[in-house]
């Protein structure tokens, strides 16, 4: 995901990226590593379940309804 557009990835997740090609991250994790986009693989939860889950919601992209699936 990062190396095709030429996007870098967070620093603390580079040796997994680079590794294994993906990391799982906890709910609680996730305000250390997401930027300014989310792209999900998956649409099991709905971005109206993320504008409401109280982590999900302090996000800059979920803020500013850049998420994607």
């Amino acid at each position: 995901m990062y190396l095709g557009p030429g996007l870098k990835p967070p620093v603390a997740v580079t040796k997994y990226i680079f590794e294994k090609q993906w990391v799982e991250l906890s709910n609680e994790q996730l305000p250390k590593y997401v930027r300014d986009y989310i792209i999900l693989t998956s649409n099991e939860r709905i971005i109206e379940d993320l504008k409401a889950d109280p982590i999900w919601s302090t996000l800059d992209a979920v803020k500013n309804n850049r998420i994607y699936t």
